[in-house]
């Protein structure tokens, strides 16, 4: 498709050559789309028409305009879009809003990537930026030529900024894993050693060295992305400190479950037999935790290759008895 002439319609395009950063952040969302374009197949667009005379692309600035693609080795689907507005009026998607609940923002380019087993969008800011810091004291500090201090702040905004609203809670999450500027430099391999490109391992903020002949950096990232699993791409996020404590304090406080241990494989014939589980009552307190399920533990030294928990059941009833009334399992 894209071998086919490019005809830009596009009041946005009656630029003087001073207005470079403009063009600059349109051929960024063409090229992108070039690159994935190679490797994964187009689903749909609402910008782009073709016919024998070419392709003809329609941009309104302030207008979103999507791509939709489709990964042909996992058939999840992922999009490009420019002009990605996130508005403080959000955007209602049924279980969720997203927005911005403070100030409305407006990055150039959003990869938004569904995975299988998750009904959320992991979504990608890519910014263009035709400006670059050549200053000693800059590459001093940085270790090379790269994108400005602004605007790396600024990738840090749109990934504390752009949120999801569950709308049956009410909880906020962020929903950006990361944002990446854009910007015209063509030596990739000195970038390699500049802070804001070990940054984007670190903690997927930084920039990538972005021109029609430097372009393998972006390609390799856009790839690792579409084609990581969904565990991989959470575990860019970064973690709130104190948020381990905290899940231990809150999040297990509620121990519902009961584990079980086994004498011998009779009481475990038993146990099934007769659907109960017996513990003394020094064992557990009743009163702070609600048992809802049981689990019946069968333990390496007593069980050897069949060590492990394979039966467990719901509780339907306690009782506190009297140990030698539990005729069943008679008592030594």
């Amino acid at each position: 498709m894209l071998q086919k002439g490019l005809s830009i319609n596009s009041n946005m395009f009656s630029l003087s050559m001073k207005e470079l950063s403009l063009l600059y952040e349109y051929w960024c969302f063409i090229k992108i789309n070039s690159l994935l374009r190679k490797r994964y197949k187009l689903i749909s667009t609402d910008f782009i028409s073709i016919n024998r005379g070419g392709i003809f692309v329609s941009l309104k600035k302030g207008v979103t305009s999507t791509l939709v693609y489709e990964n042909p080795n996992t058939k999840e689907t992922f999009k490009v879009s420019y002009n990605a507005i996130k508005s403080r009026k959000a955007s209602n998607l049924g279980s969720r809003t997203e927005g911005s609940k403070t100030v409305t923002q407006k990055p150039d380019n959003m990869l938004s990537i569904n995975k299988l087993g998750s009904d959320k969008a992991y979504e990608f800011v890519f910014d263009a930026k035709y400006k670059i810091d050549t200053s000693i004291e800059y590459q001093k500090s940085y270790g090379g030529i790269g994108p400005k201090e602004e605007d790396i702040n600024t990738m840090h905004r749109y990934r504390d900024a752009i949120v999801y609203k569950n709308n049956k809670t009410g909880v906020y999450n962020n929903c950006v894993f990361g944002a990446f500027v854009l910007f015209p430099y063509k030596d990739e391999e000195a970038y390699k050693n500049h802070d804001f490109y070990k940054s984007i391992e670190e903690v997927n903020i930084g920039g990538f060295p972005f021109l029609p002949s430097t372009t393998r950096l972006m390609e390799e990232f856009l790839d690792k992305l579409i084609n990581e699993s969904s565990y991989s791409t959470f575990e860019r996020s970064l973690e709130s400190i104190g948020r381990e404590s905290y899940i231990k304090d809150e999040y297990f406080k509620d121990r519902t479950v009961l584990v079980g241990s086994l004498r011998n494989k009779e009481q475990l014939e038993i146990n099934l037999k007769g659907k109960f589980y017996h513990t003394k009552c020094d064992n557990i307190n009743l009163a702070e935790h609600n048992i809802k399920f049981v689990a019946l533990a069968e333990s390496k030294r007593r069980f050897a290759g069949e060590a492990g928990i394979t039966y467990y059941g719901k509780v339907i009833d306690i009782k506190v008895v009297k140990r030698n009334t539990i005729n069943e399992i008679p008592s030594e």
